[in-house]
């Protein structure tokens, strides 16, 4: 890491970063589970924070085994997503009821949310077409991943890949004006599908393990993948197809999955520390 900057803000879950009108623009769950958005205009300090009214968690019910079972629930922390386009910013989360919700964040983040009849008990991810589309992804109740791609009409029909099923939110950016989408398979691999339009295609399978979400951007032309590995540190591949070669190991440590995007050309990573604090940097590349 060239850069690396450690935020003052707290999280206990993943956080989102995107590059939108010459800034780098950063989205996190705090731990009042109060979405959070702000800007990092200098790369050392947050600017600009609005602290949402919405929340984003879900509720886990733990039991013990033993003569004396018992159950109890766990609030746990689901992270955003943020996407831009020309005009738009764009913020999607689980609310606590399951429901999916997308908000244009800008100009004003404290407007009514849009709020899906899909459910997921995890994060949703979403990104933007060339023409301005909103594309959606996420992990249905079922584990498989579903895809919805709208101009506003939210009643359009989802795909569901038949394929592609995951105990973890995916991730998605779009590459030439096309979705590319990687999630984590239920056998721990990174997987990858970068074929415009045709979501029936084998994806490709890496190698590489996680117990958390991916994340990928595109930067340079290619996709770019980060995860959290299974020693808790993360890791980027940048490649220009060759999804054999051999990943970037970086000294940061996370227990949730990292987040990344392409910033006048230089790739910025941004995860939740093993402290629960916020961090953002330029890796070397």
């Amino acid at each position: 890491m060239s850069v690396g900057v450690r935020l003052d803000e707290k999280s206990s879950a993943a956080c989102a970063v995107i590059s939108w009108r010459d800034q780098v623009h950063i989205a996190w769950t705090g731990t009042d589970m109060r979405l959070n958005l702000a800007s990092w205009p200098d790369g050392l300090e947050l600017t600009g924070k609005q602290r949402l009214a919405q929340r984003s968690y879900k509720q886990v019910r733990r039991s013990s085994s033993g003569p004396n079972q018992s159950a109890t629930s766990e609030t746990v922390a689901l992270p955003p997503s943020l996407a831009g386009s020309v005009e738009q910013l764009y913020m999607a989360w689980t609310g606590n009821n399951r429901a999916l919700n997308v908000l244009v964040a800008n100009p004003d983040p404290h407007s009514a949310a849009v709020t899906l009849k899909q459910r997921s008990t995890e994060s949703p991810s979403v990104t933007t077409s060339e023409r301005g589309d909103l594309i959606l992804a996420w992990t249905g109740t079922d584990r498989h991943i579903n895809l919805l791609t709208t101009d506003g009409d939210w009643s359009a029909a989802p795909v569901r890949l038949q394929e592609a099923k995951s105990d973890h939110a995916p991730a998605l950016c779009s590459r030439h004006g096309g979705p590319v989408l990687a999630w984590t398979g239920t056998d721990r691999h990174i997987n990858l599908l970068t074929v415009d339009g045709d979501w029936s295609a084998a994806p490709v399978r890496l190698e590489a393990k996680s117990d958390h979400a991916p994340a990928v951007c595109s930067h340079r032309g290619g996709p770019v993948l980060a995860w959290t590995g299974t020693d808790r540190h993360i890791n980027l591949l940048t490649t220009g197809g060759d999804w054999s070669a051999a990943p970037v190991r970086l000294e940061a440590k996370s227990d949730y999955a990292p987040a990344v995007c392409s910033h006048h050309g230089s790739l910025i990573l941004a995860w939740t520390g093993t402290d629960r604090r916020l961090n953002i940097g330029q890796p070397q590349s």
